[in-house]
């Protein structure tokens, strides 16, 4: 019988199919961890939105945690009052985190995959009666975060980390993020699509050999500043440490130290492990971008764009900093701009002259480009290949202690312009003003040496010809071209948008012309190229054509004469002088002149028994065609008429018929005795 008008809800309740299950969570005071407790391997726990106040552990399960999206479902961890009361411990350190994953089965694999939620640290790391084994409060030994994994691999997508700090102070050696500490067997981890910040000492922290940690399209931000030249925790956006994987795609910003001597960083792998992978990210305003230090072989540093626009705290700011690597570091295609202290800081401190391999980086601004240090006896070898450096204010390159050369690659390192290898001699003094070695042996030290270039050579330009009004591209091959100070000249008058392409081609736009060949040269600091025949380039202009049908007539018959005006440019041409053809003697214009003219435009003039006729200025000719004029013509004395237009006759604002030479354009009429 029922007694009562009241029933229960339940917490949640299970989604049942073949296999895994799905758990759905109520919202907010349902429990998380009590839907946890209560499923099993490969099940998916369904959290509503709102904000559930607890420590969730999820121990030696594989499931699947998701939330209905950022800011929605919230996992926040319980006030000061109420201090966490599990943890893991790693390499002596504990680690208390608001949402653990913890594989006390290890070395069997756990997997956790988490999305679309927050974890909000609240008040927790304010705590003072944390229990045992930590004295009471969060500190280097005693680890706070919001989402910890302990041997564990999975996804976080679409997570957000937050207030993992004090509310005041902020001295205490943690607070941070996320954390993954795993070395009982491999695990992948990986971190995309998420947010980081309102952290007091670590991001992101990826720890254990056998960790491999891939974060992408993810942004960290501390998120605030506290008063300079106090006792205050460093912060790392990112920190791997004998771990690997990759940081790709991401945004690093806002870690400034406020402790002297105790810089804080954007990305600092320590003692990672080898083949760490860093690109494509973006780090602004960081007291280090990147400490990459002690880490394993194969270490790359790729694509990152490095800035610095805020204010400086107590510390140098650096952009990229890469020490005692045990084995090969890769710098490549990185862009560095403004950095107030050293833009590119490569150290080696060890016995073992670790290899150092720059390529494609660009240095923007700041006093100081690329530093080399040693140890006097070894340092880094570095090798630089298409590297630049743009306005740089001090010193380009600084050696210090080092024994090994830079080795440029030939025409490849820029100096504001300047090609290591393709350089006056006065313009290779000129950058070593700019170059600090601190070398005792004069032999040793950058290698930049002024390599005494070559005239230029040309072998071809292609295409050989174009119109008089110039404007068309032209590729000219040949040797010795050089990046900078190089011209093109067609005859005597320069090229416009000179490109050098490499040092055997270039292309640049051809100068208007008044027709006829011309020589086309290229100059360098180291000379101009001779002239020969390849290089012979022809402004097309109009031309003329005459013919005679027929070509033989008895006395007192009639023929008519044809002139054809051609133009081979892209542009209609139009007559600026009258053209004139005068006959030989004895031909005269027929009784029934029958002229007409196909060019468009000026009067055409032939008068019965005229000697010549006449086609007006302002006749037309057509863009990359022709016309023609048409008058019939006789003799009463039989003789060979050779009618004959000579160069310069037709002239028109695209140029004159064969001016540059005495050609002529004839045709011969036969008159035969009756």
């Amino acid at each position: 019988m029922l007694r009562s008008g009241k029933f229960a809800l339940p917490l949640f309740f299970l989604a049942q199919s073949l296999g895994a299950a799905t758990i759905l969570v109520g919202a907010p005071p349902a429990s998380i961890q009590t839907a946890i407790n209560s499923a099993a391997n490969g099940d998916t726990i369904q959290l509503s939105a709102g904000m559930y106040v607890e420590q969730v552990q999820v121990v030696s399960k594989s499931l699947t945690i998701v939330g209905v999206g950022q800011d929605a479902t919230i996992i926040q961890a319980p006030p000061a009052t109420t201090p966490l009361t599990q943890f893991f411990t790693f390499s002596g350190n504990n680690f208390w985190c608001v949402l653990m994953i913890d594989n006390q089965a290890a070395p069997t694999p756990q997997t956790v995959n988490i999305s679309a939620l927050t974890v909000d640290g609240s008040t927790q790391q304010d705590t003072t009666t944390l229990p045992a084994p930590s004295p009471g409060f969060y500190g280097s030994a005693n680890r706070f975060f919001a989402i910890g994994y302990h041997d564990a691999g999975g996804t976080l997508t679409n997570i957000h980390t937050t207030n993992t700090r004090e509310s005041a102070n902020f001295d205490e050696l943690a607070g941070g993020g996320i954390e993954n500490a795993s070395s009982a067997a491999p695990v992948t981890f990986n971190v995309t699509g998420s947010l980081v910040d309102f952290y007091q000492r670590q991001g992101i922290d990826a720890r254990g050999a056998t960790l491999t940690a891939n974060i992408t399209n993810t942004t960290v931000n501390r998120g605030y500043t506290l008063t300079l030249n106090t006792a205050t925790a460093t912060p790392n956006g990112i920190q791997f440490s004998a771990a690997t994987g990759s940081v790709s795609n991401s945004t690093i910003s806002g870690n400034i130290s406020t402790v002297v001597g105790s810089q804080a960083t954007g990305i600092i792998p320590f003692g990672a492990g080898p083949n760490l992978l860093l690109s494509d990210n973006t780090l602004d305003n960081n007291d280090i971008a990147i400490a990459a230090i002690l880490n394993g072989d194969g270490l790359q540093i790729s694509g990152n764009a490095v800035n610095f626009t805020g204010v400086a705290g107590v510390n140098d700011i650096e952009g990229i900093v890469a020490q005692d690597t045990a084995g090969l570091t890769t710098l490549t295609a990185n862009t560095l701009t403004d950095i107030p202290g050293i833009a590119m800081d490569l150290i080696d401190d060890t016995a073992t002259d670790e290899p150092f391999q720059l390529s494609g980086n660009h240095f923007i601004g700041g006093p100081t480009g690329l530093s080399v240090t040693g140890n006097t006896t070894t340092g880094p070898q570095v090798t630089m290949n298409g590297d630049a450096f743009t306005g740089t204010t001090g010193n380009y390159i600084t050696e210090t202690t080092s024994p090994h050369d830079i080795w440029p690659s030939t025409q490849s390192v820029s100096f504001d312009g300047l090609l290591s290898g393709h350089m006056t001699f006065a313009e290779f003094n000129q950058i070593l003003t700019k170059i600090f070695d601190q070398h005792n042996d004069a032999a040793l030290g950058l290698v930049l040496d002024y390599i005494p270039a070559s005239p230029p050579t040309l072998t071809s330009v292609s295409p050989a010809s174009g119109p008089v009004t110039g404007g068309n591209t032209v590729t000219i091959t040949g040797t010795g071209f050089l990046s900078s100070n190089t011209t093109v000249n067609f005859g005597s008058t320069p090229a416009t948008n000179v490109v050098v392409v490499s040092d055997t081609q270039i292309t640049a736009t051809a100068p208007a012309s008044t027709g006829g060949p011309a020589d086309v040269t290229v100059t360098t600091p180291f000379g101009t190229t001779p002239i020969v025949p390849a290089d012979d380039y022809t402004y097309l202009v109009p031309g003329l054509a005459v013919a005679f049908a027929p070509a033989s007539i008895v006395a007192g018959a009639t023929s008519t004469l044809t002139i054809t005006l051609s133009n081979p440019n892209p542009a209609p041409a139009t007559l600026s002088a009258n053209l004139v053809d005068t006959f030989p003697a004895n031909l005269i214009v027929a009784a029934a002149p029958n002229a007409s003219t196909t060019c468009s435009g000026g009067a055409l003039t032939a008068v019965a028994g005229a000697t010549s006729i006449t086609l007006a200025t302002g006749a037309g000719i057509p863009a990359a065609g022709a016309c023609s004029v048409q008058v019939a013509v006789t003799s009463a004395a039989a003789n060979s008429y050779a009618n004959t237009l000579a160069a310069g006759a037709l002239q028109t604002d695209l140029g004159n018929n064969a001016l540059w030479q005495p050609q002529r354009s004839p045709s011969r009429l036969f008159q035969r005795r009756r």
